[in-house]
């Protein structure tokens, strides 16, 4: 079949987690509503436009083995849109400082992460909320 458009890449999920307010936290944690995950990304955009359009488009692009690749192939089998993909070791890319849950996850049961700490950034904000000064340089 010949196609009117072909994206490469570009295919993603983003988290949304719609808060009332962002307080600055006394503690590390601060409790939110459902969090949803979307695909999403520029590529995914601009082929699920074109074909809505009627355009014959096709998108390829690499995908985890992960939960991620899954409901992005998923989301695209029920649009009828054409998305091959290739399987990418390093998993379902993600919003920076993200990562996908592996394929053995149930999806709506939290996953337990290595806490990290906290980096340069953090500690700064922290400074800054609670002395507020000059910025540094």
């Amino acid at each position: 079949m010949p196609y009117d458009v072909l994206v490469v890449g570009g295919v993603g999920v983003d988290t949304i987690v719609r808060v009332p307010e962002l307080p600055v936290p006394m503690t590390e944690s601060v409790q939110v509503p459902p969090i949803h995950d979307h695909v999403a990304r520029t590529g995914n955009g601009v082929a699920r436009g074109c074909h809505t359009l009627g355009l014959a488009t096709k998108l390829i692009d690499f995908l985890g083995e992960d939960r991620d690749g899954a409901l992005i192939a998923d989301a695209h089998r029920r649009s009828g849109l054409d998305f091959s993909h290739l399987v990418s070791p390093a998993g379902t890319r993600r919003a920076p400082g993200t990562r996908s849950c592996p394929a053995s996850c149930t999806p709506g049961r939290p996953v337990t992460r290595p806490r990290t700490r906290l980096g340069p950034a953090r500690s700064r904000a922290r400074t800054r909320t609670r002395n507020p000064g000059p910025e540094p340089p």
